[in-house]
């Protein structure tokens, strides 16, 4: 199984980009971004601190720029920012890795609603990993997630009501929540749905 930290390193572009993209952001915009960033703008912050560490818009990759464009955006309390440098802590992605950094940048990036931190806050919960193992909390924060549409909490939820964990046992609530998350494209929900013989 893959662990949380491999995980996160594979979703972490993912989930940024589509940060950015619901922002509307356009390469064609990057000078503008740039101004914007350095008159302190927390967005234009985040998505310049995105575009170096995704090499973006024919920008060369480089992960320190990132997080220094990061780091002035979570100053500013950020939530898309918090997370990112959430998951440069947690994987140590040019910082020493810091469980215990990368926690609190999540919790303060979920409390404000991010769902890619709620979710990756539930999955710690969930998992035990860099906190005391936690069903109800986990719960809790996969819910919050799940609610704003967001796929992967959706599949977990589900998991947790179909396995009784955080929440009593509910076979029809786990299938609601597989359901919205294999209409997603989540494969590991839709194989779970045809074996039980579920259409989605």
């Amino acid at each position: 199984m893959m662990s949380l930290r491999t995980l996160l390193f594979a979703l972490a572009l993912i989930l940024s980009s589509t940060a950015v993209a619901d922002n509307d952001f356009s390469c064609n915009e990057l000078e503008q971004y740039k101004t914007q960033a350095e008159k302190g703008n927390a967005h234009a912050q985040y998505v310049i601190g995105f575009v170096y560490g995704s090499g973006k818009c024919g920008i060369k990759q480089n992960h320190q720029t990132a997080i220094q464009w990061y780091r002035q955006s979570v100053k500013q309390n950020y939530a898309p920012a918090q997370y990112g440098l959430g998951v440069m802590y947690d994987i140590g992605q040019e910082v020493t890795q810091d469980n215990q950094k990368a926690f609190l940048l999540y919790s303060k990036s979920a409390e404000q609603g991010y769902p890619p931190a709620q979710w990756i806050l539930g999955e710690m919960y969930r998992t035990g990993q860099g906190v005391t193992q936690d069903y109800n909390t986990a719960f809790k924060w996969q819910s919050k997630a799940a609610e704003q549409n967001f796929v992967y909490a959706q599949y977990t939820l589900g998991v947790m009501y179909h396995n009784g964990n955080g929440v009593k046992k509910d076979t029809k609530k786990a299938i609601e929540w597989m359901k919205k998350a294999a209409k997603q494209g989540e494969p590991k929900a839709q194989k779970l749905l045809q074996e039980i013989g579920v259409e989605y």
